[in-house]
């Protein structure tokens, strides 16, 4: 007999993954050489088999920063708090980064755990 097939669940995708999908391989080769890692590694933090540290998400974060600005907006920005979930339980991110912050970590298809946004991201007002 042949067993039913198993009904796959909606998954979240990444922010970093969605980064990947968005930017041709030079671009990818680029953010990896500006982080001092390598493609292969940015591939395996956004499909769940690795994880950044607080550090290198901040070097990412930076990289994404320029990479956003040369590309015009095309390639989205890339958040610490999207990248190591040592940013994304710490109370000084969110109180720095505001909106952005806010989101929640979902299991994807494989059990994985990845930051799905809540609402997009919104600029704080700066204090008067």
């Amino acid at each position: 007999m042949k067993k039913p097939a198993k009904s796959r669940r909606p998954t979240a995708v990444s922010a970093l993954k969605l980064w990947m999908r968005l930017a041709t391989a030079t671009e990818q080769e680029a953010l990896a050489a500006k982080c001092d890692t390598s493609r292969q590694m940015l591939y395996q933090v956004a499909n769940g088999h690795r994880n950044f540290s607080a550090s290198k998400a901040g070097l990412i974060e930076a990289a994404s920063a320029t990479m956003h600005k040369a590309t015009r907006g095309r390639l989205p920005l890339l958040y610490r708090s999207d990248l190591a979930a040592a940013c994304a339980s710490c109370a000084y991110a969110r109180e720095c980064l505001g909106a952005r912050a806010e989101f929640e970590l979902v299991d994807d298809s494989a059990g994985h755990r990845i930051a799905a946004k809540i609402r997009p991201a919104a600029r704080r007002k700066p204090r008067s």
